[in-house]
């Protein structure tokens, strides 16, 4: 079969920021181009008038920033709790099969999914995060693919998204 893929992989702790940092950054993208764009009001409204007021402005955008930053560290230090909760001192072996659907199953759990509840695709240098209805983030290492090959998977993941 054409689309069939499957990946196994060490699934770590290490594993975790990285993926939940690309799934936050994806879904940030409006808020840090708002935060910029009343940033940079502030800054020009600071140069035309001439009042110090807007300096002090200025800092609400850079304290949004960091606010942001904080949620997402708080986020990846709750999943990393909850990995420690489920795993303790195991690394646990995840494998994932995409074909009609998805099976993935770590440890003793599996959990099959439609193709159909995909929202997006998204890529980091190591691994592909594949992002699902009700906030579910799949991720799978690019270098764990035992069958498929990555590239292709990212593609037929794509175009199942627009299938629908």
């Amino acid at each position: 079969m054409d689309n069939f893929f499957v990946s196994e992989f060490q699934y770590t702790e290490e594993c975790i920021p990285e993926y939940l940092k690309r799934w936050w950054r994806e879904n940030l993208i409006v808020s840090y181009i708002l935060t910029a764009l009343v940033f940079l009001y502030f800054f020009l409204m600071l140069i035309i008038r001439r009042n110090l007021v807007y300096l002090f402005l200025e800092l609400l955008p850079i304290l949004l920033l960091l606010l942001i930053r904080v949620k997402v560290s708080r986020a990846i230090k709750i999943e990393k709790e909850r990995y420690q909760v489920n795993y303790r001192n195991t690394v646990p072996l995840m494998h994932i099969e995409i074909g009609q659907d998805i099976l993935y199953r770590i440890e003793d759990k599996e959990k099959h999914l439609s193709l159909s509840d995909i929202k997006k695709v998204l890529e980091t240098p190591d691994m592909i995060v594949i992002c699902l209805r009700g906030n579910l983030i799949l991720p799978v290492k690019k270098t764990g693919f035992i069958q498929g090959d990555v590239e292709h998977c990212v593609k037929y993941l794509r175009s199942q998204i627009g299938s629908r």
